[in-house]
């Protein structure tokens, strides 16, 4: 499990010798398996190639997530089995999925962070992992090809993997930047890239990470499970308002209830770049938004919203399209159109969507540029 534990108002840390004594005496003895980025794919802009998501052979990074996460769960250290809930398509034209989770807990954030306060074991940024979750650690490799360490001490830099005992979906993990040092919540491009990086090298197309920024409680960590079907967000027609032919494309999907921005192309580092300084744009004027990455790495929705008084922001995956219901009630009672109208409340209006797809266009021709695309 992972919870966020939030200091003040997020001052800046500087590193200090005493600080960087502390971290490695709270993670002294901590073996975990540890996944290499081959070195060749982590420099190459190109990272995403055609044999993504091609389903031809199933990759390691894949191989290892779901034998580790499937050995949790026969461990049974997972809550319950979500495999076991029940699922329905929600009448309507946007083919919404509701999922029934009679076991979901809403408060496994809170119980979390008072478990690891009470070990005190592994003490990360603002982010608690109990180490007993903790699956592997992912960092960038000086190999050529990617390579699998089944017992290492916790890398510098990367980013932990970390199973979610109270899971949405099959796989469901939290991703965590190995960083101790970090300005207020402020997701940074080389974690963006990084966490990109293993959709990419997952390679597969049912896998899908995201991230929630909320400026008043924000905790720097990814979220990741595997969906069966693609999202309904996924499936909604799109109109293109940027695009290179070899680049960055940038869409707006029609006739959706939240304004929502699809960015894609094959070379990741561009793409994370344009994307991760929207990002910093919306954190600059506290504005909540939520990140899907989906196809592998090649495709990220960017779901901008708005605030309002007494009424929850989405999730990534409420955005996308997949509702969590614990109640039989509400599950039985969903409709498309009670959902439209949840989504459009928080949905930025025309004229500031209008400023960011210009921002979109900005960054975009700036980064191709770079690139000499």
């Amino acid at each position: 499990m992972v919870s966020v534990k939030y200091e003040g108002d997020y001052p800046p840390l500087r590193q200090n010798t005493g600080s960087e004594q502390s971290r490695k005496a709270c993670l002294r003895g901590t073996r975990v398996p540890v996944f290499l980025f081959g070195a060749w794919r982590s420099s190459d802009g190109d990272c995403c190639s055609d044999l993504l998501c091609s389903g031809e052979k199933q990759s390691l990074l894949d191989s290892l997530l779901l034998a580790q996460w499937e050995d949790h769960a026969l461990s049974g250290l997972l809550r319950y089995d979500v495999t076991s809930c029940e699922t329905k398509v929600i009448d309507g034209e946007k083919g919404f999925i509701a999922l029934l989770n009679e076991n979901w807990n809403v408060n496994s954030f809170t119980e979390s962070q008072n478990k690891i306060q009470r070990s005190d074991c592994l003490k990360l940024d603002y982010v608690k992992a109990d180490v007993e979750d903790l699956l592997f650690c992912v960092a960038i490799g000086d190999k050529e090809g990617p390579e699998l360490i089944p017992s290492s001490t916790v890398p510098k830099d990367g980013i932990f993997v970390v199973v979610n005992a109270n899971p949405v979906e099959y796989g469901h993990i939290f991703m965590v930047p190995c960083k101790l040092y970090w300005p207020r919540n402020v997701i940074d491009k080389k974690s963006l890239e990084l966490v990109t990086q293993i959709s990419a090298e997952i390679s597969n197309c049912s896998f899908h990470a995201f991230y929630d920024h909320l400026p008043s409680n924000s905790g720097i960590y990814f979220q990741a499970c595997y969906f069966p079907n693609p999202l309904p967000v996924e499936l909604m027609p799109i109109i293109s308002f940027f695009g290179e032919e070899k680049g960055i494309q940038i869409c707006e999907l029609a006739d959706y209830p939240i304004k929502t921005l699809v960015f894609s192309g094959k070379q990741l580092k561009s793409l994370v770049g344009v994307v991760s300084v929207i990002c910093s744009h919306l954190e600059s004027q506290s504005i909540p938004f939520n990140l899907l990455i989906s196809d592998c790495g090649t495709k990220i929705f960017l779901f901008p919203q708005v605030r309002v008084l007494e009424h929850r922001n989405p999730t990534t995956w409420e955005c996308g399209g997949f509702f969590l219901f614990k109640q039989p009630l509400g599950f039985n009672n969903a409709t498309e159109e009670g959902i439209l109208k949840d989504l459009s409340m928080v949905s930025l209006d025309d004229e500031g969507f209008k400023e960011l797809k210009q921002l979109c266009c900005d960054m975009a021709r700036e980064f191709t540029a770079k690139a000499g695309v």
